[in-house]
């Protein structure tokens, strides 16, 4: 891997990084304020695997109302590409670009948001 290649794996990595650490934010931040903490020591592991992160995001729609469907399934993308990156495999440019539209994405999401109504009573 030559030094340009270098510094595009740790850019790639530095975002990934940050998203992992937003989404974190905003399941802990949202599901205690729902549940409590006995929640979050019953439940939630910080050292959760990024597609079982997100996948919360999927199992509390109304408690985690932050992505549509269509964007949830663009963040389920990233950990094929985060495990490139981790195993020390150069990613193209499309893997590039698309962690890139998840950073923003992710960055631009409050932590906190209000809860979606049930339509059911």
């Amino acid at each position: 891997m030559n030094e340009k290649e270098l510094e595009y794996m740790k850019s790639a990595y530095g975002m990934l990084y940050e998203i992992e650490v937003k989404l974190d934010r905003m399941i802990v931040a949202n599901l205690t304020k729902k549940y409590g903490y006995t929640w979050l020591l019953q439940r939630y592991e910080t050292k959760t695997a990024l597609h079982t992160r997100i996948s919360y995001f999927v199992r509390y729609p109304n408690t985690l109302p932050h992505f549509t469907e269509d964007q949830i399934k663009l963040l389920y993308k990233l950990p094929n590409i985060r495990n490139k990156i981790a195993h020390a495999v150069l990613i193209d440019e499309s893997e590039y670009k698309q962690i890139e539209k998840c950073y923003r994405l992710v960055k631009r999401q409050p932590i906190r948001k209000r809860e979606r109504k049930s339509l059911i009573s």
